[in-house]
């Protein structure tokens, strides 16, 4: 029988995530791949802007930024949240985490590829 592993994210550095946290990783990881698939065959030399893209998830209040960091598997997350003060002010606050992914075939960069099992 064979076993299919679930994509898995384990921080690294940085303050707690949730679990929906990481499940939105992890789609964010696919859809960036598939979102710049095109680019990559076209000119794979380039490395595809992926921190120029903030990504949400239904109707959360969180919008993330997933930019790879150069190691295979690793990868900087800006998790950005909006939410009103007492008085009703609209504010955001930003944090920043590092995370490893498993399980889940990575984002293409150059100095990566072939790397690596």
């Amino acid at each position: 029988m064979t076993s299919i592993k679930k994509p898995a994210v384990s921080l690294l550095k940085g303050r707690h995530i949730t679990a929906a946290d990481k499940r939105t990783i992890v789609e964010g990881i696919d859809w960036l791949r598939a979102e710049f698939a095109a680019s990559v065959a076209a000119l794979p030399e380039q490395i595809p802007d992926y921190a120029a893209m903030w990504i949400r998830r239904g109707r959360s209040s969180k919008r993330y930024n997933i930019a790879p960091t150069g190691d295979r598997d690793s990868y900087a997350v800006t998790i950005r949240e909006n939410y009103r003060t007492d008085l009703g002010e609209k504010r955001q606050r930003d944090m920043t985490v590092t995370v490893r992914v498993a399980n889940i075939e990575p984002l293409y960069m150059p100095s990566s590829e072939g790397t690596g099992p």
